[in-house]
């Protein structure tokens, strides 16, 4: 870009005219002429009245004064608009680069490795295992197996006591010796057999099954009276003065009457109860 202050001042050297000669014939102050050529154009000086002065002032010294204003209004719009520092380029990050894909593919397989042979294989529980469904027809056989394991824990192991037994039969064979206590004693039974039949159908306790379950009756002597898997919506009933000792597989699937009256569940699904009495006052 061209100054119009060199320009002007290398022109009047050239055809050797003095400024002050300028000055008076132009009828413009010696001062502003220096300005001028000084590129120095101040705020102060009115910028259409110092365009007209450039302008003559070219036009004395037989310049181009249309490419003179031209080259001053780009030059005045540099002087007014000073460049800023040119920011430095940022270095962009390539995460995606070849070589950082494959260290961060890396480390990611050693934090995996890492974890499942050091850290998961100590948190693996050892009490349980992954298996598939199992079918429903095993289902009922399971179930029976986890109530006799759970029952196993907690029963302490009777043995049949065989002397009761033993004095029960001699009880007997003494009474047979004795034809008038047998007479007695025979009534007497036959007195008690009928009012306990009349009391059993009084006091009628029946289990009905929501659901296939296990399920075990125990007389007072720990002997297995009943012990069977009842299906779903069947019913089985038993008399109140028999004390049966429940233990059955999954309480909730039970429902319990007395004398036809719904008296509510056993327990609660899948808990596993054992030598339940299940007496008049029962109520759940």
């Amino acid at each position: 870009m061209k100054f119009i202050g060199d320009n002007l001042k290398k022109s009047r050297l050239r055809k050797k005219i003095n400024i002050s000669q300028i000055s008076k014939d132009l009828n413009i102050s010696h001062k502003l002429l220096k300005a001028i050529e000084a590129d120095d154009f101040s705020e102060e000086i009115d910028k259409v009245y110092l365009l007209g002065h450039i302008r003559s002032y070219a036009k004395y010294l037989s310049l181009n004064e249309e490419e003179i204003i031209q080259d001053y209004k780009i030059q005045i719009s540099y002087d007014n608009k000073p460049l800023d520092k040119l920011p430095k380029p940022m270095e962009t990050l390539n995460l995606f680069s070849v070589s950082k894909s494959l260290s961060l593919f890396s480390i990611l397989i050693l934090g995996v490795s890492f974890y499942y042979f050091f850290i998961r294989s100590v948190n693996i529980q050892q009490d349980y295992a992954i298996t598939p469904d199992i079918p429903e027809n095993m289902q009922m056989n399971l179930e029976k197996i986890e109530m006799e394991i759970e029952l196993a824990r907690n029963r302490i192991a009777n043995s049949l006591i065989s002397s009761q037994t033993a004095t029960l039969e001699s009880i007997e064979l003494s009474i047979i010796d004795d034809d008038k206590f047998v007479n007695s004693t025979t009534s007497a039974v036959a007195s008690l057999s009928d009012t306990n039949n009349i009391n059993e159908l009084k006091n009628i306790v029946t289990l009905k099954f929501l659901n296939p379950t296990w399920i075990q009756l125990r007389n007072s002597e720990d002997q297995i009276i009943f012990s069977k898997l009842m299906y779903q919506n069947t019913e089985y009933s038993y008399s109140l003065l028999d004390d049966l000792y429940l233990t059955a597989g999954n309480a909730g699937n039970i429902i319990v009457s007395i004398d036809g009256e719904t008296r509510g569940k056993v327990g609660k699904i899948g808990e596993v109860i054992e030598s339940l009495i299940i007496d008049s006052k029962f109520d759940n």
